[in-house]
């Protein structure tokens, strides 16, 4: 390089912060500033252009700074100009350091325009006192900008407002909201497709490699065909595929059913990208916040078989009929399907994978595959009746005005725990005369009265919940409830498929001697719903006589 001609790049910044600003900020009009000042001078020549748009000041790990930072290392320039110093960074410290130390050590000249200051020319003052306040001042700056931002993100989070830069795949921003979202029908028929193939059993790599031998876009290559300018740190192939764990990510997000969460991560200060994990009761969740692709059962059935060891085997493509629904009764491990072949004829049965793996640990818990398959359909049929009952009962509710107070007052479980809080209302009043007449302690006195409030405190608590739940159902409050119109929905009882198995059962633990226990998908609401159609059919038969 010649003596006294400086090598010069020209430095542009635009964080997202500023985006919102007046237009002299823009990385041109920067440019044209810098291009103004060359007029005045005549030893340095611009030789490159290094900029860096949408990148906060705080942060030197930028793409552009540290193109130049290398350029300086293989001695292509010299000199770096800005338009001023918070244009360089808003962080004081690291701006000082490359000021004060290590463009000096470099023989880098400095120049900011807009605050005065040539490294070539400044003084002691200039370099170690102004210089250092004007960047603790824009480090302020950003500091008080970033809490402003935190709490504006906040502020529109906590009334439903989406704040996210890019909105889940097979949703988009509304065009006439953007704080808003809606369904993308392009994509939500892929979201659907993933949610239908992984309840019938479909692996998740399996999903993945059928979306790519179909063609169909990963969702961050569709975000840029459809206009979004998306980056992703999963990314790392300039054209994306499918893959299993892209189909997780889907399956396990909520927001496919309508639930909006969002400030589940936050930043640990406005200098650090780094995010910070926040427990879930800091999350802000809004239910029912907008149309879901799926239903609310869909998403649970798929988060139950997500949950559970449902491994393909080899050679499979889908799962088999009872996959991740078998449990041993006893010791609760995983049923594992076995085969054997004799005469030419194949029998499929389970056993229990603790067993299986050491014979000390558990016992066998055998059942054929075809004995199970009756011993379910024998339940299905009960439970077909069961629906029945359950639906007389909820078309009368809705076409009869019916004493609240009186059924509740009639409902079974209700009496029965009414009669035990008479019992103990009865043996707490009889501790008196006991105590006068010797018959306990008043040690014993004290304990049994202690004893008998707090039963009676329980039981009374029990009651006021069960009314309110009763109130609730004959209210036609619960019977809208989503589990209803799964239930009273009576099952087609041909042959037994997967389809129906996760419709209605959430798993089957097996015992010794093929006995099972089926444990119905919402199984607390059916009981209480088929004890209460009993009790609306009492209150028919009287209504009638």
């Amino acid at each position: 390089m010649q003596k006294n001609i400086w090598i010069a790049a020209k430095y542009l910044r635009l964080s997202i912060e500023d985006g919102d600003k007046a237009e002299s900020e823009s990385i041109v009009n920067q440019s044209i500033l810098i291009d103004n000042y060359m007029k005045s001078t005549s030893d340095i020549t611009i030789v490159e252009t290094f900029k860096d748009d949408g990148f906060s000041g705080t942060d030197f790990n930028r793409p552009g700074f540290q193109a130049m930072l290398k350029a300086i290392e293989n001695k292509e320039i010299n000199c770096i100009i800005v338009k001023d110093l918070s244009r360089f960074g808003r962080e004081h410290i690291d701006v000082d350091r490359y000021i004060q130390k290590v463009f000096p050590q470099l023989g880098v000249r400095f120049i900011a325009i807009n605050d005065n200051y040539d490294s070539e020319t400044a003084n002691i003052t200039d370099t170690h006192l102004v210089l250092p306040v004007k960047s603790f001042v824009n480090d302020t700056y950003c500091r008080q900008n970033s809490q402003k931002v935190r709490s504006h993100l906040s502020a529109k989070r906590n009334i439903g407002e989406y704040v996210g830069n890019y909105v889940s795949y097979g949703y988009k921003k509304c065009d006439t909201d953007k704080s808003q979202i809606e369904i993308d029908p392009v994509a939500a028929k892929h979201v659907r497709d993933i949610f239908t193939w992984k309840m019938e059993g479909m692996s998740n790599q399996l999903i993945a490699d059928k979306l790519n031998e179909l063609g169909v876009l990963a969702p961050a290559d569709y975000k840029r065909a459809t206009g979004v300018n998306f980056k992703s740190s999963f990314q790392t192939h300039l054209t994306s595929r499918w893959s299993a764990v892209a189909i997780i990510r889907i399956l396990k997000n909520p927001i496919y059913y309508g639930v909006l969460q969002q400030g589940k991560s936050q930043r640990i200060n406005y200098k650090v990208k780094v995010q910070r994990a926040l427990p879930k009761e800091e999350w802000v969740i809004f239910e029912n916040h907008h149309e879901g692709i799926v239903t609310k059962e869909e998403y649970e059935t798929v988060q139950m078989l997500l949950a559970k060891d449902t491994r393909i085997a080899p050679g499979e493509n889908r799962l088999y009929l009872f996959g991740g629904l078998l449990s041993c009764g006893d010791c609760g491990s995983n049923l594992i399907r076995r085969t054997n072949s004799y005469k030419g004829e194949k029998t499929v049965f389970y056993i229990c994978s603790s067993y299986n793996k050491k014979k000390d640990q558990c016992s066998r818990h055998s059942i054929r595959e075809d004995v199970l398959i009756q011993l379910v359909m024998d339940s299905l049929k009960m439970y077909s009746k069961m629906t029945d009952a359950i639906r007389s009962a909820v078309e009368y509710l809705k076409e009869n005005s019916l004493d609240t107070q009186t059924l509740i007052q009639h409902d079974d479980l209700i009496l029965e725990l009414r009669n035990k809080v008479n019992k103990y209302y009865k043996l707490l009043h009889s501790l008196s005369g006991n105590l006068a007449s010797g018959v306990i302690s008043k040690d014993d006195y004290t304990l049994l009265r202690e004893r008998y409030q707090t039963e009676i405190k329980s039981l009374e608590s029990n009651i006021e919940k069960q009314e309110e739940y009763m109130e609730d159902l004959l209210e036609n409050k619960l019977l809208c409830e989503e589990w209803v119109n799964t239930f009273l929905e009576k099952p087609s009882l041909g042959d037994l498929d997967r389809d129906m198995l996760l419709q209605y059962v959430e798993k089957i633990n097996v015992f010794e001697g093929k006995k099972i226990e089926i444990v119905y998908r919402f199984q607390d609401e059916l009981v209480t719903a088929a004890r209460l159609a009993e009790q609306i059919g009492k209150t028919k038969q009287e209504v009638a006589v």
